[in-house]
């Protein structure tokens, strides 16, 4: 595997870890917001996960767009 791709391959798992970590964090505030034993989550850390996911929603929109895009453009 080249070094570019290595790196690409590093930041996508890096990406993940993140989203991961993200949803554990919302599902637990949506646990605890829901009356579990569990300590309160930090509200400056949700805050931060939220526009995490809305970033990382944004992104795969545009993605996704671009990638619909091109296969209209192939097919006509």
């Amino acid at each position: 595997m080249g070094k570019a791709l290595g790196k690409t391959g590093a930041f996508f798992k890096f990406k993940q870890q993140v989203m991961d970590k993200t949803i554990e964090l919302l599902r637990n505030y949506n646990r605890w917001r829901r009356g579990a034993e569990i300590p309160q989550p930090n509200p400056t850390e949700i805050g931060i996960a939220i526009n995490t996911l809305i970033e990382g929603y944004i992104q795969l929109s545009t993605e996704r767009d671009a990638i619909l895009a091109e296969i209209m453009e192939h097919e006509e």
